[in-house]
């Protein structure tokens, strides 16, 4: 797969060109749910010029959702092999280079080329001091920014002390268009990668637990990982009725299973609440210390004092409509309406 960028105006009014490299396994997930939504972000912005290339990976296999989105896209989204001349020939180009992760063939082609490189950490290190681990860590030291999609990614690559320059930035995707009434809904959904610390083993063991009725409030998962053959040997051991395995689906799938469920499950929340219902046992040596004392009370004293001021906020609105109907009112019985 090669790509040949077109070369933009190098002139100073010219926008921004910036070249966004991820790889893929060729399925639509959250990287490249992510990376398709800050293309069409940028879209929005007259000073920059954003073209994205799909960098495929070992097991690639093109998926047919990730190819619509690709269609939907146009030509702004092309392929690029590893430590290709295509890849070169594209962050060559470009002014400012955006890696997803800290691929050594990209790493080294912005530094060559003397591109300014902001790696967006996605997966989080693996311990261990293999040759591929020490090889990503030097390349990571070498972008002039870094952010990572979560506190632990962070922790996981610097440890306890940021980094200057890095930055835990949040992947945000579109969330789905349209509503479903509350009665149609039904259940959880699980929207992520499936790899450690997302909590789905937990929710799994969770939901077994708690005993739901499968039809009135299933759970549904959604996307893939190195999990899956531990997850699903787990779910055919608990033989627990109502878990959907759906794995990677498109983007349209994705946003009706999300607006037909009555939860979406956001770790690690969700899961603590399923724990306490099902009394698993992982609460039984919970510590009820002075810091969560002081976050449940901070909790509910915002809680309270955002109810006192939409309490108050309502009032006013029904005053003032009161008053509204009231001089309507007057006008009408004292013949002074108006024609």
């Amino acid at each position: 797969m090669t790509v040949t960028p077109e070369r933009a105006d190098s002139s100073p009014s010219h926008p921004v060109r910036v070249a966004i490299v991820s790889p893929t396994f060729g399925g639509y997930g959250g990287m490249e749910a992510f990376a398709l939504a800050l293309l069409r972000q940028a879209a929005t912005r007259a000073d920059l010029d954003v073209r994205l290339y799909f960098k495929p990976v070992r097991g690639f296999a093109l998926r047919p959702e990730l190819e619509r989105a690709m269609r939907e896209q146009g030509p702004r989204i092309q392929w690029v092999d590893r430590a290709s001349r295509a890849l070169w020939r594209a962050v060559r180009e470009a002014d400012v280079v955006h890696a997803f992760n800290a691929s050594p063939d990209v790493v080294a082609a912005a530094r060559l080329a003397g591109r300014p490189l902001l790696v967006h950490a996605i997966n989080h290190r693996v311990p261990g001091a293999s040759l591929r681990q020490r090889a990503w860590d030097f390349c990571l030291r070498r972008a002039q920014r870094r952010f990572y999609i979560s506190e632990f990614v962070r922790r996981s690559w610097e440890g306890a002390a940021t980094r200057p320059g890095s930055a835990v930035v949040f992947p945000v995707s579109e969330l789905p268009e349209g509503v479903r009434p509350p009665a149609e809904r039904r259940g959880f959904v699980f929207a992520a990668r499936w790899i450690e610390n997302k909590g789905l083993e937990v929710l799994v063991e969770a939901y077994a637990q708690a005993g739901l009725d499968p039809v009135k409030s299933p759970l549904r998962l959604i996307g893939d990982g190195p999990l899956r053959e531990r997850v699903q040997a787990r779910i055919a051991a608990l033989g627990v009725r109502g878990i959907e395995r759906l794995g990677f689906v498109g983007a349209g799938e994705k946003a009706e299973a999300i607006r037909s469920a009555r939860w979406l499950v956001v770790p690690p929340f969700l899961i603590f609440f399923l724990l306490v219902v099902s009394r698993d046992h992982s609460m039984d040596n919970w510590q009820w210390t002075n810091g969560l004392k002081l976050v449940f009370g901070l909790n509910f004293f915002l809680a309270a004092w955002c109810w006192a001021r939409v309490r108050k906020a309502a009032r006013k609105v029904q005053d003032i409509s009161v008053k509204h109907l009231e001089s309507a009112l007057d006008h009408v019985e004292g013949g002074t309406e108006e024609k």
